[in-house]
Order: C-alpha cells, then sequence, then structure tokens
C-alpha cells in the first residue's frame, strides 16, 4: 500500500510541474518511459493524407555539380608517365634519406653502381619500390629484370612480374 501512495504522489508531482511550466510559456518536460512495443521506421497509414517524403544522401552542400568518381587525368603528370617516373623517383628518393639506417638498408639492396634516384624512378610510390627491392633480394631475381617489367611501357603488378621472372620450377620425379 505505501508503494502505490509514493507512486501517486510522483505521478502529481510530474503533473504539477508539468501544468506549471505550461502555464509560464515553457515546454513541459516529461520523463521519458519505455515503450511497450518494438517501434520501426514510420510509415503513413493508407489514406492519412501524409506523403512519404524521399529520402537523399546528405553530403557537402555545393553549387558545383557532382563529378563523375575515378582516376583524375587533367593532370599532365598522370596523363604522361614518361616525364613522371624522374620526378617520382627523386622524391622517393628524397623521402628515403630522411631516415638514414633505411637508406642504408635499401641502398645495399640495389645492384652496384645504382643511386636510390636511379632505382625508384618509374615507380608509382615509394611502397612499390621498396616491395620490389625486397622481392628481388628475396626471389633471387635481378632488380634490373623486376624494375623493366614493372615500369616499362606495358606495367605489371608485383606479382605478375615476379612470375614471369621466376624460372619454372623443376619437378624432381622425371621418368
Amino acid at each position: 500500500m505505501h508503494v502505490s501512495k509514493v507512486v501517486m504522489v510522483a505521478a502529481a508531482l510530474t503533473f504539477a510541474v508539468a501544468s506549471v511550466g505550461a502555464a509560464q510559456g515553457a515546454k513541459a518536460q516529461v520523463p521519458k518511459t519505455r515503450p511497450t512495443q518494438a517501434q520501426g521506421p514510420k510509415t503513413p497509414r493508407p489514406g492519412s493524407g501524409q506523403a512519404q517524403r524521399p529520402t537523399q544522401a546528405q553530403g557537402p552542400k555545393t553549387d558545383r555539380p557532382a563529378q563523375a568518381q575515378g582516376p583524375r587525368t587533367d593532370r599532365p603528370e598522370q596523363a604522361n608517365r614518361g616525364n613522371q617516373g624522374s620526378q617520382e623517383g627523386r622524391a622517393i628518393a628524397e623521402n628515403i634519406a630522411r631516415n638514414p639506417q633505411q637508406q642504408a638498408r635499401l641502398q645495399a639492396m640495389l645492384p652496384s653502381g645504382m643511386t636510390l634516384e636511379q632505382g625508384a624512378q618509374g615507380f608509382r610510390n615509394q611502397g612499390q619500390f621498396i616491395a620490389a627491392l625486397e622481392a628481388s633480394k628475396n626471389q633471387n631475381i635481378a632488380f634490373v629484370d623486376l624494375k623493366a617489367k614493372m615500369t616499362g611501357a606495358n606495367p605489371l603488378s608485383l606479382g605478375q612480374a615476379i612470375q614471369e621472372l621466376r624460372p619454372a620450377p623443376t619437378t624432381g620425379t622425371n621418368p
């Protein structure tokens, strides 16, 4: 009995606070309660007169029309890969030079007489260059040959270049 009186008093206080707030012109705050059923997306009932608005993807508001996604070809360095190799090779070599330990490790993996800039020339980025250097060492493939396959007129991926340059495995069971 005592619990029901407490509940009634709490409800009366909530009602009184809401009434005072409404009388003063403020928005009454009503405590939130748990719904008894799971609520899904609200859809209008047939014949209710409410039209459903189409949803639109939210994005930045601009006055410019949307552009097609894909690689940009309006940059001259992307349209002409022949000129790109020396510039990127220099940038890659300069970036590697910032880390003397890495520079020494990679220089030791290059063929004798080849500089980092010469080795990096033609590769798309530093990661591709280092991966090719390490693969040539691990797979016992000449770096010059691997580089030629990856940066030539019809460049191959590292995996494709390794498959073409690696000698065919010999089987030990010849009749």
